[in-house]
This record gives C-alpha cells, structure tokens and sequence, in this order.
C-alpha cells in the first residue's frame, strides 16, 4: 500500500485576480474542485492546501483538507510551485511514497482520471507521470 497525498498549492495575493482560489466557479470556490476531486480517488491517503491566506484555509478545511501555513517567503508572484511543495515535505513527519499535484486553477478534470493515472504510475514503477 502506498502513501499517496495530494499537494493543491493556493497562494491568496495573486496580482491577475486577487483570491483567485476562492472565486466562485460552477457556484463553488474554485480550489473546492481541485479538493473533491481528491476526495474521490481512494488511492489518496491525504489532502494538503498549502497556502498563506486565511479564506483559502478556511474553505480547505472545511473538506477534511490539512492546511500547511505557506510563508510569506514563497507566496509572492514569482514564487516557485516547487518552493511550496519542498515546504510542505519538509513539514510532514510521514514521508509520502507519491505526491500528486493538483492546481487549483485547473477545475475540469475527467471522472476517475486521477485514479487511472496514479494505477498506470504505480503498475509502471514510473518515477514521475504527467
């Protein structure tokens, strides 16, 4: 059994649409699809927002997500996805066997897609799956 978590990286100070992970998308939140839809996967053992604003924290939790408080260090414009992921690793005190990465701006995702593609990662022994 793998320890599979999923990373949904939402800085809240974006300059293009300020709070865009909030904004209402379908009548929902916009980072609230990226979060169901990890919650519909049962290979995934666990959800972290990794983020530096309280609304996005807010809604996070609100669906059994862990919140990782992402420092101002690596929340600006120019802020690397990477910094945030090496963030929250280092915060973890399990380490996970598969990180699957999920951006909240990207809302349509196929039904079960998540799923099909972590079985190909692992029955492939791929060391990463695009």
């Amino acid at each position: 059994m793998n320890n599979i978590i999923v990373i949904i990286p939402a800085r809240g100070g974006s300059r293009g649409v300020p709070k865009k992970n909030i904004k209402l998308f379908n009548r929902r939140p916009l980072i609230e699809h990226s979060i169901m839809y990890a919650e519909s996967c049962k290979l995934i053992n666990k959800i972290i927002v990794s983020t530096d604003c309280d609304e996005i924290s807010n809604v996070a939790l609100n669906y059994k997500s862990e919140v990782i408080k992402r420092p101002k260090k690596i929340s600006w414009d120019k802020a690397k996805t990477e910094d945030a992921i090496e963030h929250v690793l280092k915060k973890l005190s399990e380490k996970p066997d598969i990180i699957v990465l999920l951006q909240p701006t990207s809302p349509i995702r196929p039904k079960d897609s998540l799923e099909k593609a972590l079985n190909i990662f692992i029955d492939g022994k791929y060391d990463s799956l695009l």
